[in-house]
């Protein structure tokens, strides 16, 4: 006997299996402790590059179509005006009392905003998918603090989301590496000792910054929160948003199955349970194109952002550092 649709306990109780296990008071899935660190460690050696697209218009720093931002955000110094300065710059008030033109300065920081947003909702801690996930932000982390870039984090999807604003140097580097060993390891009190509470997502955008690098990182699973990721996306004005899907064969698409049907051992995510689920060829064949249709559709949802997203199926290092790099570039 087959799985259907419209049976009881039948493809709705493997879809909820699928999807990581149904919300409720269960407590919040985690990971090791050693494993996590072990995994950050890993990266260290996969750094990479993250390149400017397009050509630069002019030599006046700031004007290339890149992700680095050109205007700087700290404020140096009021001086007199000087020739090259911009009108934009002048400070009416400080003209006014000088009786000359006075311009504000500021810093300008060659860095770029690189920020990672990781999902930790239930669904991601299904198989391999959070050990994935937690690679590639491991490598993305590396590469801004290797590259001096300001380094951002967000937690989403969990009990508590939390944000980590952008900042260079080695110390803030070790804050957002410790706020993702709290938060996956089920100790979310702890990291908001170093992070801030995310009260509304629709702020986010706030704390990205012009011309800032977001990777969103995540397997868009519409049953979850995958439409508000997509519509959080697509709120990130003047940011290059940076899709990374992380979905393994049995999401993107289904293996085949002999006619008769077999069992299928699949784990709970939320009792941690091992349960055999009966599936014959003509139910496999039918989640496999409900799979496959669902993934092409979150593709063209996220390709229409700007950036064609990349798609990790497996926990590979070198494979991980190759489909981000490709993202980075196309």
């Amino acid at each position: 006997m087959g799985v259907a649709d419209g049976e009881a306990g039948g493809a709705s109780r493997l879809f909820r299996i699928l999807r990581g296990g149904a919300d409720g008071l269960a407590p919040e899935p985690a990971l090791a402790a050693g494993q996590v660190r072990e995994l950050l460690d890993l990266t260290r050696g996969e750094l990479l590059t993250f390149r400017t697209r397009g050509r630069v218009q002019s030599e006046r720093f700031g004007d290339s179509r890149s992700p680095y931002i050109g205007e700087g955000l700290e404020f140096a110094e009021l001086r007199p005006f000087r020739p090259g300065d911009r009108m934009r710059h002048v400070h009416a008030a400080s003209s006014l009392k000088a009786q000359e033109l006075m311009v504000r300065k500021f810093t300008e920081l060659r860095e770029a905003r690189v920020v990672v947003a990781l999902d930790v909702s239930r669904s991601m801690f299904v198989r391999d998918k959070m050990r994935i996930a937690l690679t590639a932000a491991g490598i993305l982390a590396h590469s801004a603090f290797n590259q001096h870039m300001a380094l951002g984090l967000w937690m989403l999807g969990g009990r508590h989301e939390l944000e980590v604003p952008p900042r260079p140097g080695s110390g803030h580097f070790h804050t957002v590496s410790d706020v993702i060993v709290d938060v996956l390891t089920g100790h979310a009190g702890d990291a908001l000792l170093q992070a801030y509470p995310i009260d509304g997502r629709d702020r986010l955008h706030k704390t990205v910054g012009r011309g800032a690098l977001l990777f969103l990182i995540s397997d868009f699973l519409p049953e979850r929160d995958g439409d508000g990721l997509v519509q959080l996306a697509a709120q990130m004005q003047g940011a290059r948003v940076m899709p990374v899907v992380v979905q393994d064969a049995l999401e993107f698409t289904f293996p085949e199955f002999p006619r008769q049907g077999a069992l299928v051992p699949l784990q709970d995510a939320e009792s941690g349970v091992v349960r055999d689920v009966w599936l014959d060829g003509p139910s496999a064949r039918r989640l496999r194109e409900r799979h496959e249709r669902r993934f092409a559709q979150l593709g063209d949802e996220l390709g229409a952002l700007g950036t064609p997203p990349a798609h990790l199926a497996k926990l590979d290092l070198d494979d991980i550092a190759i489909r981000l790099q490709e993202a980075i570039e196309s």
